[in-house]
């Protein structure tokens, strides 16, 4: 496979396309043996399913997370009520005393665990226990407020199963990651082997891996003297030796890894080509001739801010 990190859904595109083509490919040397194939569709489709219930796991886990915040939002807004209650029905003193027994103090918990404790062990026994000093707290009262602690509890463990149920899904997902990988390095390796010009064949491309470039002496070699010219604001390189030589400009953000953009293939020279306007910052630029189905060697990185 290419040396980049590929994304779940790359993984399982390139799965896809796989199977399409061995099919393609059916009566060519090259076609998987029937024993590589089952492994191959085992692989693949438990994977696959792993993937899959991740992500409608991750939905459920989102939904839940966000109702327990609101609900923890919604428990501090009662409570909040509850003390303002007691500031006005009893002096300071002793408003500080009932807020010490319900264990409400200015900052409440951040831990969902340590919310959890007060919502459904400690506040409504003591909401029920009310010893009436200065007087009873309204019926209305302890509804709401026993009310916020319930559903607060309720959503809040169920945020918490959904986040078990997550680690669970998704070290089985990795682990069916590593027995997908391992089958997909079997399946490149054959083809490698298989296919006529082995290594260098185009075709191991439509399977989503890499093909190799002939050997380092007959690449062409990489563009001299690559260039930027603000004056005619166009990207400037020599010419390589090559029959039908095509060459390719590609960039991307600098200090980052992962895909080049392309930015020109054709047989000049030269080119005015530039990113769009979005593209805001400094970008490393570099360009290769290939000949064929023969990819050249790169030139060196030339840096640029943009805009230019």
């Amino acid at each position: 496979m290419k040396r980049r990190n590929i994304s779940y859904a790359d993984l399982i595109t390139q799965g896809e396309l796989i199977r399409k083509v061995d099919d393609k490919y059916s009566g060519e040397a090259w076609h998987f043996p029937p024993n590589l194939r089952d492994d191959f569709d085992t692989a693949f489709d438990a994977f696959r399913e792993a993937c899959y219930l991740c992500n409608n796991i991750r939905i459920d886990k989102e939904t839940a997370a966000k109702e327990a915040r609101d609900s923890y939002f919604a428990l501090r807004k009662s409570l909040n009520r509850l003390k303002r209650y007691f500031f006005v029905v009893a002096d300071k003193d002793a408003a500080k005393k009932i807020f010490e027994e319900l264990q409400i103090r200015d900052k409440y918990p951040t831990k969902q665990e340590d919310m959890q404790f007060l919502a459904k062990e400690h506040i409504p026994p003591k909401l029920d226990d009310w010893d009436g000093t200065p007087q009873e707290i309204s019926p209305a009262m302890k509804t709401e407020v026993g009310t916020a602690c319930e559903d607060f509890f309720t959503k809040s463990m169920a945020n918490l199963r959904l986040q078990a149920k997550s680690q669970v899904a998704t070290a089985d997902r990795n682990t069916k990651l590593r027995e997908y990988k391992a089958v997909l390095t079997k399946i490149r390796n054959w083809l490698y082997l298989m296919l006529p010009l082995e290594k260098s064949d185009k075709r191991v491309e439509e399977y989503g891996f890499e093909a190799y470039n002939k050997p380092h002496s007959n690449k062409p070699r990489a563009p001299k003297n690559f260039a930027y010219d603000p004056e005619t604001g166009v990207w400037r390189w020599d010419a390589v030796d090559g029959e039908g030589i095509v060459y390719e400009l590609v960039f991307r953000r600098r200090r980052k890894t992962g895909e080049w953009a392309s930015l020109y293939e054709g047989p000049d020279t030269q080119t005015a080509n530039m990113p769009g306007p979005g593209f805001i910052g400094a970008f490393d630029f570099r360009v290769r001739a290939n000949e064929g189905d023969y990819r050249g060697i790169w030139s060196e990185v030339v840096v640029a801010k943009l805009p230019l």
